[in-house]
Order: structure tokens, then C-alpha cells, then sequence
């Protein structure tokens, strides 16, 4: 590699050492080789510039560096000049080992970096990517583990382990950002796309000497790293995680916020079980359960983070981050963000989910998904064998008691005024154990922010572990009335439990182009039924969408088919450039016409003239006719500037005014294709054309092409065989010759060679 590719425009070199060959880059002069550039980066106690003597000695060929050398350099050694070498030694690097995975995502933080690339890298490999980590463990790869000594490697070691991994066939590659690192510019010149944050505490102040310093050295990752068109995943529940994405919007990232607080990946609760943990995680509108096999809460923000990072990159999707404010119908959807933007679509899928209503009850919101619950097949294991207040709205509230008694011998169903049960039902609740508590509940004791129990109107506390409350489940689906679209009421046992949009199996609704998946059209449904309902509606949807172009390309189709060998068409072919064929004549007219006495020939779709050409210019008096003026000028020109005679170019259609009967000793027709009937009258026309004792050539691309990658537009039935044509010759005026799929070699459009073949029919008209 040449010097001047190594360098970037702020660097400075006498230019007659622009093409000096490289062979190497190090920073270390006990590891310069011949034809080497040596780096001579300042360090806290040693300059290398102090060690050029020896970089010279190793074979090095230039030298890269802040200032001036101490002495002179060999003439023959380049001086190249920087303002920031450490950033120039980066960046050649990158250059040097120029391969990289299309996806890199970087990890910074005090704790969890070496988890969370490990987790990312882990999730990338389930999903069925090729995926390595870089860190404080080593290289890890499919292929196994090389064990490293620092967090990020050097600028050099990086580029090149990214380099060679990426060669190996790495698509995905998660990296430790340490603070030093980014400091020192070793991640420089990697084309990072996802940039990870999990915390900050005091650290490294033996390096960096301040705590703001410190923190200034992690923004690195989002300010000037991190690709302008990336993404940050920030661990919000950290007060630096406020700057982390004033940083991150500074560089106009995507932000996904991780994290008990967040918005985008949410920590609704987490519970041990056994050497692992129970997270329950809300994501898009759904919440989803999942198993951590690893302890510590500290793990919990880790696997959140990796979680983020690789949700990115999982589907070739386009994630737009607004609130829509409004949706209008027309030829298709517009859709109105709360940042001014909108979004055209040609369907929609609205899996706005639901607003879960809740009793007027002072904390009760706040507890929501904490200790105050509503689902015991959610939340069930979570409070096993607990204290479990159920909380009634309505007549649907014995069915929820005896449901969570389940899970419990301790379940107290509080009326709250919402509802009073029969006798039958008494009986019902009386034999289950479950304690009746009438009067309206007032507020919840809390106690170090737990739930301990509720008070009653009355002043007196029911004491519980866990609430259970049945919200109304309203269908967020505002959005949708101005499109026609409205809610339904849904009843159980007699009570409204809450609203959904009317929808098919499908997810269709009644508004053309116009889905809903999730609990937007299913109250009751959860996670697997809501993701169900998701595959459901998109399937339907890719359907209707195959359906749609389907029709629109029959219609394209027909009118091709309609108008493609029209005088028009052919007009517009040839005056969209200066020539469209080869200017050679057809090869099977060379074959089949060589050895013919000359006589007088018809051309049928001459085109630019070759063929005419080629037959006049031994002897044939040629009619050539074409449907095109412009191709007929062209080839007349063609003709005039060869100083070829005998050629009479006529503008015809054949097909309105066939050629006079019995009168051509040729008749040739190349690759006229053209709907079946007009073909098989076209054809019937040529025929009558010939001359007793004439020959007839007929030649066209075979059907069998359309199975190779050969461009040949998609009109199956405008194509032929030689045995068609032949077969319709009357065989007491005619000997077929030939009537064969002829083989010939030619290039497909990707340069390809590749084997086709032409429906080839000689026959002569007896005498």
C-alpha cells in the first residue's frame, strides 16, 4: 500500500514521498520491519520520537509524528506531520486493514462492558449471525478464544484482528470501549453503528485525574465514534444517562432507552428463582417474561443493554423514534409525527395496544406491575403462597378470585363497592377460603417501598404481600376514528372489561388496508396470542400486498403486450440510442443464406440493416422493410457509408400489407416475436412470399431461454419453436430443412457465459 493511502488530508509529507510502498504500521520500534511506517507516539514517559534511531535501523521508510524530530531524518525516510498522531495512527491502521463487519457495536461504561459484548455476541449467534467479541477476555469467535491483555487493543492489534476476523466471515462484531481507549483514539477509524452505555462511577482517576474528565472520555463513543446513522442503547436508570443522550441526539442517533425508566426496553420486575432470575420486560406495548440464567441486578442492566444492541439489527427494518398524531386515508396512508415528519404507506398495522384503566385509588398506578398486579398466569409464581388482595370492579371479580386461589390459600377479595355476591356465589367463594372484605378501599400502605396492605375507608388495614386489580382495557385506537375505524365495548360475566377494534381472523378491519394485531383487537391476549396475532396480520397483509402487484403487473403486462410492437414503441426503442443492436448480421442468416445463389431477398424487420447489408453486399437485391422510420434512416445511412447498392428500404407493416406473393428467392424473418395469432398469420404471409424453389428463414429466441439468466423480456407466449413454425407449412408445397432449437454461446448481463438456444426453421418451397 502506497503512504498517501494511508494518511488523511490533515496530514503533511513532501509529496515525492506519495507513492513510497508500506508494508507495515507499528508503534513500537523493536517491531519495525523493512518498508515500515513508524509511529511515533507521545507517551506519559517516554516519547517515541526518542526512538526513531532504532526505527530507521529496523527498515522503516517514514515516520509519523506530531513535531519535529530531534536530528534529521535519512533522506530517504518520509517525515509525515499530524496534528493528533495517536488519531493518525488510528485511522492508517483502519486503512491498512481496511475489511470490518457490516455491523460493530461498542460497549462503554464502568461495569458490564465484557458482559454485555459477550451477551450481544451471544444473541447475534442465536439469531444465526456470525458474530465475535473484542475485549477484556480476548478475541472470541466461532472458532474459539485468543486471550487478550487489554479492554481495546491497540490502534494496530485492533485493526488488524477486525480485519482478519472480518475475512473469516464475521458479520457482527460487539467491542469494549474502555475510557482509555476512546481517549487515546484506538477505536478510531472502526465504522461503529450501535454504541452502548451501562453506567459510570469513580474509576481510572489514576488516568484521567478528574471524575468529569473521566466522563468526558465515554462521550467520545456517541460524539464523534458511533456512525451518524447509528443507534445508542442507554442504560437509563444512571443520572449520566442524561448526558449520554444529549450526546447521542448532538450526533442525531437513534436513542433506545434499557432499564426500569425507560421507554423503549422496560424492566416491569424481576425475582429470583433459584441460580437464575425471572424478568418480566415490557417492549413495544407487550410484556414479555424471560429466564436470565445469571444472578446479580447488576446482570439484569447488562443483558438489557446486549438485548438492545442486537434488537437493532435483527430484521432489515427502518425504526423511525415520533409519536403519530394523526393517520389520513387516501391512495394510501399518510401518517402526521409529532416532530413534523410524516410516514407514506401503502398498509398499516396498528399494534397501538392498550391503556389499562385503574380504580381511582391513591399509589395504585404506581404499584402497577410491581405489587400491584392483574394477571395470574403473568404474575402467578411471582407471589405464590402470599397475602393476595383482589380488588373488585365488577362481577368478574369472582372469577378473578377464584383464579388467583390457585396460586394461593391467603386470597381476600375486597368489594370496594363495585359489587355484591349472591348467595350462590358466597357459597362459592366460602369454599374456596377466599375472605370476603366489604367497604371501598381508600389507599395502600407502603412500607420501604413495598406494598404491605390496603386501608379501608373505614381507617382499618387488610394487611397483604400483593393487590391483584382487573383494569378496563381500552384499545388505544383514538388514532383510527378519523378513518372510520371505532373500539367495541367487551363484556365478561355481565361487565364491561374493556374495548377492542373490531377485526377478521386475519387482523383485517373494516377499512381496506387496514390491520391490527395485539391487544388493540384482543384484550385478553397475551404475549404468544399477541404474537400470533402479529404473524397472523402480516402474513395477510404480504398477501394482500402480492395480490395488489400481481394485479397491477397483468395490467402493465397487457398493455405491453398491447402496445410493445407498435410503430410507437419501436420509435421510442430506437431513438433512446444512437444504436441498439451490434451492427453484425445475425449469425444463423450467415449460416443458413452463405452457400444461397443471390436472387432477390425480403427482410422482414430490418432494423439498423445489418442483415440487408450483409445480403446485398453478395449480390442479393434486398427489400428491407421495417415498421420504424428511425431504424430505417439508420440503416440506409449504415448502408450509403459502407458504399453497399441493392437495397430498397421501405416503411411497412407487414401486417396491414403483406408482401406480394411468389416473389422473393429469401424471405427472412430474425427474431420477430409477436403475440401467438398475429405471429401465426405474420408467419403465413412470409411463407406465401416465397418464390418457387425459394427459401424461407425463420429465427427466434427458443422458450427454453426464459430458464436461463439470458435478458430476455418475460412474453412466454410471443416465443416459439422451430417445430411450431414448421408444422404449420403445408407439406406438398414445402421441405423442411431444418427445423432445430440451435445451440450458441453468448454473455449474460453479469458477464457470465452462458448457453442459449434459437428456434431455427429452413424450408424450400418446391418447384
Amino acid at each position: 500500500m502506497m503512504l498517501r493511502d494511508l494518511l488523511t488530508s490533515e496530514a503533511r509529507c513532501d509529496g515525492r514521498f506519495a507513492t513510497l510502498a508500506v508494508t507495515g504500521i507499528s508503534a513500537d520500534s523493536r517491531a519495525v520491519k523493512p518498508g515500515f511506517l513508524f509511529v511515533a507516539v507521545p507517551g506519559t514517559k517516554v516519547d517515541g520520537l526518542g526512538f526513531l534511531s532504532q526505527a530507521v535501523a529496523g527498515g522503516a521508510v517514514a515516520v509519523l509524528a506530531e513535531c519535529e524530530p530531534p536530528a534529521p531524518l535519512p533522506a530517504h525516510v518520509a517525515l509525515v506531520s499530524v496534528p493528533n498522531v495517536r488519531r493518525a495512527l488510528a485511522l492508517a491502521a483502519a486503512r491498512f486493514y481496511p475489511r470490518q463487519p457490516a455491523t460493530i457495536a461498542a460497549v462503554t461504561g464502568t461495569g458490564g462492558k465484557t458482559s454485555v459484548t459477550a451477551f450481544t455476541r451471544q444473541i447475534w449467534t442465536a439469531l444465526g449471525h456470525a458474530a465475535a467479541s473484542i475485549g477484556t477476555v480476548g478475541v472470541v469467535t466461532p472458532a474459539g478464544e485468543e486471550y487478550g491483555a487489554l479492554t481495546t487493543p491497540d490502534p494496530v492489534e485492533l485493526h488488524r484482528i477486525v480485519d482478519r476476523i472480518a475475512g473469516e466471515g464475521i458479520t457482527h462484531l460487539a467491542v469494549e470501549a474502555s475510557s482509555h481507549g476512546l481517549d487515546q483514539h484506538r477505536l478510531d477509524g472502526l465504522r461503529v453503528g450501535i454504541a452502548g452505555f451501562t453506567n459510570i462511577s469513580r474509576d481510572h482517576l489514576d488516568y484521567h485525574g478528574t471524575q468529569e474528565a473521566y466522563r468526558q472520555a465515554k462521550l467520545i463513543l456517541f460524539r464523534n465514534l458511533v456512525k451518524p446513522d447509528g443507534v445508542a442503547v442507554v442504560a437509563v436508570d444512571h443520572t449520566f444517562a442524561a448526558e449520554v443522550k444529549d450526546a447521542a441526539r448532538g450526533r442525531s442517533l437513534r436513542i433506545i432507552e434499557v432499564g426500569r425508566t425507560a421507554r423503549d426496553i422496560r424492566l416491569i420486575s424481576s425475582a429470583v428463582a433459584g441460580f437464575s432470575q425471572v424478568l418480566t420486560l415490557g417492549y413495544g406495548g407487550v410484556k414479555y417474561q424471560v429466564q436470565l440464567p445469571l444472578v446479580g441486578a447488576f446482570q439484569v442492566e447488562n443483558a438489557l443493554v446486549a438485548a438492545g444492541q442486537a434488537e437493532v439489527r435483527r430484521y432489515a427494518a427502518e425504526i423511525v423514534t415520533a409519536r403519530v398524531e394523526a393517520v389520513t386515508a387516501g391512495d394510501g396512508f399518510e401518517l402526521r409525527l409529532d416532530d413534523g415528519r410524516t410516514v407514506a404507506a401503502q398498509r398499516l398495522l396498528v399494534t397501538t395496544g392498550l391503556i389499562d384503566e385503574l380504580p381511582e385509588i391513591p399509589g395504585l398506578a404506581q404499584r402497577f406491575g410491581r405489587d400491584v398486579l392483574h394477571c395470574p398466569y403473568c404474575h402467578g409464581f411471582e407471589v405464590a403462597d402470599r397475602r393476595i388482595g383482589v380488588l373488585a370492579t365488577g362481577p368478574a371479580a369472582q372469577h378473578q378470585a377464584e383464579l388467583w386461589r390457585q396460586w394461593s390459600p391467603h386470597v381476600l377479595l375486597l368489594l370496594h363497592g363495585a359489587w355484591v355476591p349472591t348467595a350462590e356465589q358466597a357459597e362459592r367463594l366460602a369454599a374456596r377460603g377466599i375472605v370476603v372484605v366489604d367497604g371501598p378501599v381508600a389507599d395502600l400502605e407502603i412500607t420501604e417501598d413495598a406494598l404491605t396492605g390496603a386501608r379501608l375507608a373505614t381507617g382499618e388495614v387488610v394487611a397483604l404481600d400483593a393487590m391483584v386489580v382487573a383494569p378496563r382495557f381500552t384499545a388505544r385506537a383514538d388514532l383510527l376514528e378519523s378513518i372510520g375505524l371505532k373500539p367495541v365495548d367487551i363484556e365478561m360475566a355481565g361487565q364491561v372489561i374493556g374495548s377492542q377494534v373490531p377485526a377478521e381472523a386475519t387482523g383485517a378491519t373494516a377499512v381496506p388496508g387496514v390491520w391490527v394485531a395485539g391487544n388493540v383487537a384482543d384484550v385478553r391476549a397475551q404475549v404468544i396470542t399477541a404474537a400470533a396475532a402479529g404473524l397472523a396480520a402480516g402474513s395477510a397483509i404480504n398477501a394482500d400486498l402480492i395480490a395488489e402487484e400481481t394485479r397491477d403487473a397483468v395490467e402493465t403486462y397487457r398493455e405491453n403486450v398491447r402496445t410493445m410492437f407498435e410503430r410507437p414503441a419501436w420509435e421510442a426503442r430506437y431513438q433512446s440510442q444512437s444504436s441498439i443492436w451490434s451492427g453484425r448480421p445475425n449469425p444463423q442468416l450467415v449460416a443458413e443464406a452463405a452457400e444461397l445463389a443471390p436472387g432477390r431477398a425480403l427482410d422482414i424487420g430490418s432494423g439498423e440493416g445489418a442483415d440487408a447489408v450483409w445480403l446485398a453486399d453478395r449480390g442479393w437485391q434486398v427489400d428491407a422493410v421495417d415498421i420504424s422510420t428511425t431504424a430505417l434512416a439508420r440503416a440506409a445511412t449504415h448502408a450509403e457509408s459502407l458504399g453497399v447498392e441493392g437495397i430498397t428500404w421501405t416503411h411497412l407493416d407487414v401486417r396491414a400489407q403483406p408482401p406480394a406473393e411468389r416473389t422473393y428467392d429469401l424471405v427472412s424473418s430474425q427474431f420477430m416475436h409477436l403475440p401467438a395469432d398475429a405471429r401465426r398469420q405474420l408467419f403465413a404471409r412470409l411463407a406465401a412470399a416465397v418464390a418457387p424453389g425459394g427459401t424461407l428463414l425463420i429465427v427466434g429466441h427458443h422458450p427454453s431461454d426464459l430458464r436461463t439468466t439470458a435478458h430476455r423480456m418475460h412474453f412466454p407466449e410471443m416465443m416459439f419453436t422451430a417445430e411450431e413454425v414448421a408444422g404449420a407449412l403445408d407439406p406438398g408445397s414445402w421441405q423442411v430443412v431444418t427445423a432445430e432449437a440451435r445451440p450458441r454461446t453468448t454473455a449474460d448481463h453479469d458477464g457470465r457465459e452462458i448457453t442459449i438456444h434459437d428456434a431455427v426453421v429452413v424450408a424450400r418451397r418446391y418447384p
